[in-house]
């Protein structure tokens, strides 16, 4: 009869949590997973709920594209529930402890690991291009064979031998959660903000783009009523008057940005600024 708190002998399951560096320097003690809705003790994904004690987790940042190492999970099911984590907010949590790392600070390059044609594994069938990331995208967690769990498993014992062969992460170019759509992840920078906006600009309001140009303001559009408007890009709000564009308020009509975090814009602004905050005006377009 299967335990409700830990696998018994060829039970015990392997899985590829999918998270990142920023959450492992933030809780290198656990794995999480969003509730299904608010409050709720079902997680987003089905399968976080299927992970016991004893279970072996390959932490993967995505992002970095590196293996941070391999826990154990220590704590019972089911998952912890945390209400409001400084960092993390409302989760689902599993407790882990080390069980395989790579030399300290250093990291296992999974990227390097799926260009290389001797390595085969079973997750990952299809490692052209990157077309591997599709069978961890949108998930929190995947369950691994033996073989791949093994393979991962001999990798890093090898770097433990010659850290030489680690990687030393400095984060460079990112990748951002799923979003759907044509563009499969959301914006890190403000480029994104500029395709996200090219895109989908008719379902926004403005049947028409003019122009766009590197100058401030960025763009001029027309809107559904033919008058001219224009719009300066960013990717956070809070930029535009980092960038000093909040000196003239008549100059620009709209602020698109990706995430809206400008708290204390002036009351002149207020009145003649409108900001569009992609992150939810797409929610809304794509139906999320």
């Amino acid at each position: 009869m299967k335990q409700p708190n830990s696998h018994q002998g060829d039970l015990l399951k392997h899985w590829l949590v999918i998270h990142s560096l920023e959450a492992y320097a933030q809780h290198p003690d656990m794995i999480g997973c969003k509730p299904k809705e608010p409050k709720s003790r079902q997680p987003a994904d089905g399968r976080f709920d299927d992970i016991r004690r004893g279970d072996k987790i390959v932490y993967y940042a995505r992002g970095d594209k590196v293996i941070v190492g391999i826990f154990e999970v220590v704590s019972d099911y089911p998952p912890e529930y945390l209400e409001a984590d400084p960092q993390w907010g409302e989760e689902l949590v599993y407790r882990i402890e080390p069980d395989l790392l790579p030399p300290k600070g250093r990291y296992l390059d999974f990227d390097a690991l799926m260009k290389d044609p001797s390595l085969k594994f079973d997750l990952f069938p299809d490692k052209r291009g990157e077309r591997w990331r599709y069978q961890i995208w949108g998930h929190t967690c995947r369950p691994m064979t033996k073989n791949d769990f093994e393979l991962i498993h001999k990798q890093i014992q090898r770097l433990r031998i010659e850290p030489e062969k680690a990687v030393a992460v400095t984060p460079g170019e990112k990748i951002g959660a799923p979003l759907g759509g044509d563009l499969l992840f959301e914006p890190t920078d403000e480029t994104g903000v500029v395709c996200l906006f090219s895109k989908y600009h008719k379902k926004l309001g403005f049947p028409f783009i003019k122009r766009i140009r590197s100058a401030f303001p960025d763009a001029e559009v027309l809107d559904d009523k033919g008058e001219p408007k224009f719009v300066e890009f960013e990717f956070n709000s809070s930029s535009y008057k980092a960038h000093g564009h909040d000196r003239d308020p008549k100059r620009c009509d709209f602020l698109v940005c990706w995430t809206h975090d400008w708290s204390d814009m002036p009351p002149a602004l207020e009145d003649s600024l409108e900001i569009i905050p992609l992150q939810e005006a797409l929610a809304d377009i794509l139906g999320r």
